[in-house]
């Protein structure tokens, strides 16, 4: 497992060498089961299957035979599921799970005493116990085994929903269950997979119950929506009861879908069913696509995106998940900016102009271009500090120093996922770019001035410290240029030769970065040629690394954040800071021709 190196590629190339490795075959099967692709998986749990029964027909690790019954039971065939998970149920690991997969066929099939059984041979598992209380005739006896459970894990709000159903008075009469008010589930999506559970163990009154009416939470714990009309659907459309499931599909159509994420193949099926029944249902088509996206379905997800918008979806969250299909599926930037365009249109919000200028900067816009984008936005620019960043980085890289100056010098900013060090280098940017005007300047005020910039500390409104290990080496060279011209000699060598000292904080040798040429560019202050040159050998290999063999394998890659919006993958990266590694080297070396022609003139001059 790794959160940027995708598994797929060797367990095809493990296929490939190998058609039938059970392994293989089995992981690529659970990796299509979690993508809604039923058929595929199928396939490749059949494979898997097929070998490891080739000599034994109850083989030592029952996953691939309880994965196929998953799958057989998603594509409506309970009998050969049942036989799976009665296959799978032989190996110890997966004889639970198994057991609770047969007692939900067997309820389905109106076969309560072999539920009850299995459900029992699955022990204490509060589903377990749970399909024990369904397939028990006696309904007080149920209602107490309910009561029980709710009563040894309050909190389960699946135990909860069985407890209110199950008290609920008879049809006719007026008597109310006493529990109802106290086992509201806490937030919507809770109550969908409680729905679900009971669904799937033919207990439709239960789910319908559960599901009846969204429950009370807060905007964090996402939204029912949409979401809990068309499950309902589907399961009335299972129950035989076509009217119904259309009046709640109509339901899911006209409602709000903020804050409505579609997760798991149940809502999968939901909302496939959704479409195919309707395929002008924008919020539908616009709920499968972002479900696909998700799932890594990139050119299914182009598709229903496209038609939740050719059916004139006006939901902005719908608009941005076609812009990031676009790109991952075709890599249509143009098309992606457009949507965005348009998503910003329907609601203008800062995160939607961030990730716009991360496309923009994706398509190669210059700097000028990106800024003008983020002006159209100019009042949601500081509400993020994310996005507030990227305009100092891009007021900067314009020469407006005093436009970024104000921003660095005035906004609290505060740590954000991928911010590190990022905030600290714009007021090093940002402080160097001032004290070269000032150093350009020469006057004495003017000096005095820059060497007050260059000794600035970090301020606490920056939101982070600097790393003890890393020093602002542009800016200790710079002032050692500043001493320097002020006249004080020795003090502007000793400033550049603690640009060159060693620090007992760095763990390890750090790769040839912009640090170095500034080291590079210290040991040329000092005279020291040979060490400069060092310096720019060691940014020139480093560069050619990088355009010969990719990066190695980091498990400390954990915090991506820009790559989950548009990945542009690691080579172009890895391209561009060879580049700017070779430019370095090239300029270190410009400096040092430079700097010998003047040593030259001056020994002549004498």
């Amino acid at each position: 497992r790794h959160p940027t190196r995708d598994a797929l590629p060797y367990l095809r190339e493990a296929l490939r060498r190998d058609p039938g490795d059970t392994r293989a075959a089995t992981a690529l099967g659970a990796w299509h089961l979690r993508r809604g692709e039923y058929a595929l998986a199928l396939e490749a749990l059949q494979t898997a299957v097929s070998r490891a029964t080739a000599r034994n027909l109850s083989p030592r690790d029952g996953e691939p035979l309880y994965l196929l019954g998953l799958v057989h039971e998603r594509l409506g065939d309970d009998a050969a599921a049942d036989r799976a998970f009665a296959r799978a149920g032989w190996n110890a690991a997966w004889s639970v799970p198994s057991a609770l997969a047969r007692a939900r066929i067997a309820l389905r099939a109106g076969r309560s005493v072999d539920a009850r059984y299995l459900a029992e041979t699955a022990g204490a598992v509060p589903e377990a116990r749970r399909l024990v209380a369904l397939a028990d005739p006696d309904a007080m006896g149920a209602l107490a085994l309910a009561r029980h459970l709710h009563r040894d894990d309050p909190l389960d709000a699946a135990s909860a929903a069985l407890v209110r159903a199950l008290a609920a008075p008879a049809p006719g009469t007026a008597d109310e269950a006493p529990e109802a008010d106290s086992l509201t589930p806490l937030d919507e999506r809770t109550a969908l997979d409680v729905g679900a559970e009971f669904e799937r163990a033919a207990r439709l009154d239960v789910a319908l119950a559960a599901t009846e009416a969204p429950a009370s939470s807060t905007p964090a714990a996402g939204r029912a929506g949409p979401l809990r009309h068309y499950l309902r659907a589907l399961w009335l459309d299972r129950a035989g009861e076509p009217a119904a499931a259309s009046a709640e599909r109509r339901a899911g159509a006209a409602a709000d879908a903020s804050l409505a994420f579609p997760a798991g193949l149940e809502q999968y099926d939901a909302l496939r069913a959704a479409v195919r029944a309707d395929s002008t249902d924008a919020t539908a088509a616009g709920l499968l696509g972002m479900w696909l996206l998700d799932a890594g379905r990139h050119t299914d997800a182009v598709t229903a995106l496209q038609t939740a918008a050719d059916a004139g979806s006006t939901d902005p969250v719908m608009w941005r998940n076609l812009a990031l299909a676009r790109v991952a599926a075709t890599g249509d930037d143009e098309g992606a900016d457009a949507a965005l365009r348009h998503a910003l249109h329907l609601r203008a919000d800062a995160r939607l102009v961030l990730e716009r200028d991360l496309l923009a900067e994706r398509r190669g816009l210059d700097a000028g271009a990106r800024l003008a984008l983020l002006n159209e936005h100019a009042p949601l620019i500081g509400t993020r500090d994310d996005l507030a960043l990227r305009h100092v980085s891009l007021l900067l890289d314009l020469d407006r120093i005093w436009e970024a100056w104000r921003v660095l010098t005035s906004r609290e900013f505060r740590p954000f996922e991928g911010g590190e060090g990022r905030v600290i280098a714009a007021f090093d940017r940002a402080i160097c770019a001032q004290a070269r005007a000032l150093l350009a300047d020469g006057t004495p005020d003017a000096l005095v001035e820059a060497a007050q910039l260059l000794t600035l500390s970090v301020p606490a409104h920056l939101g982070e410290g600097r790393h003890p290990a890393e020093p602002a080496l542009e800016r200790i060279v710079l002032l050692g240029d500043v001493r320097a011209a002020q006249g004080a000699a020795d003090a502007a060598r000793a400033t550049w030769a603690s640009a060159v000292a060693p620090t007992p904080l760095a763990v390890a040798e750090r790769p040839a970065d912009a640090l170095t040429f500034w080291r590079g560019i210290a040991h040329l202050r000092l005279g020291d040629a040979d060490a400069a040159e060092a310096a720019w050998r060691v940014l020139g290999e480093r560069a050619q690394a990088l355009h010969e063999a990719p990066d190695a394998v980091d498990y400390f890659a954990t915090s991506l954040p820009e790559l989950t919006v548009f990945d542009t993958g690691t080579a172009a990266a890895r391209r561009r800071t060879a580049d700017e590694l070779d430019e370095l080297a090239t300029r270190g070396r410009a400096l040092t021709r430079a700097a010998a022609l003047e040593t030259n003139r001056q020994e002549a001059s004498a």
